[in-house]
């Protein structure tokens, strides 16, 4: 009777500790899909988006808001034109600079942090000068408006830089806005 009792307690108490013992299995097996998905995906942000925050682009987009007339339209796709090609080599430098941004694995070390911090602040350089050149170009574009035009653009402006601000703050993963505009280390000290 006993051999029976304790038989029949070993037939049933069996599968539930194979089943625990699976448990643990899973809990210390290696997980490198989720590994990978918790590194920081790091900036977003490339050289198109920064391109696309030419405010000359901007006003050529919205010439119907401004009323732009065919001559203003071609003077202004014409100063585009110069522009990017005056921004080319410092737009050529984001993709890289980004990648640098991104951290390689979950664990960092002192040196990928350095890295990164680095390479932030030599892209937030980069999109500054850009972006003073953008200023410039503005700044030549606006008088070549007349009276009616003159506040539609600067309302166009504040739209965009708005945009531009929200931008940055998304795709380069911070609070801050663009380099100059609003809180963040972005601007700190910039003109």
């Amino acid at each position: 009777m006993v051999r029976t009792t304790v038989a029949l307690l070993a037939v049933m108490l069996l599968p539930s500790i194979a089943q625990s013992q699976r448990g643990r299995d899973r809990g210390t097996k290696v997980d490198f899909d989720e590994m990978s998905r918790s590194v920081p995906p790091g900036p977003r942000i490339s050289a198109k988006d920064i391109e696309d925050m030419s405010q000359l682009k901007y006003f050529v987009d919205k010439r119907k808001d401004l009323k732009l007339s065919d001559d203003q339209t071609s003077k202004i796709k014409e100063m585009d034109s110069a522009l990017k090609e005056k921004n080319a080599p410092l737009l050529k430098s984001v993709d890289s600079l980004v990648k640098l941004m991104k951290p390689s694995t979950s664990v960092q070390t002192a040196e990928d942090q350095a890295r990164m911090v680095i390479a932030r602040e030599s892209l937030m350089g980069v999109v500054r000068e850009i972006q003073a050149n953008y200023k410039v170009a503005v700044d030549e574009v606006m008088p070549a408006f007349d009276e009616s035009q003159t506040p539609v653009a600067k309302e166009l402006l504040d739209k965009h830089r708005k945009e531009v601000d929200e931008t940055m703050r998304s795709k380069m993963g911070g609070r801050g806005g663009a380099p100059g505009h609003g809180p963040g280390r972005g601007g700190r000290g910039a003109s």
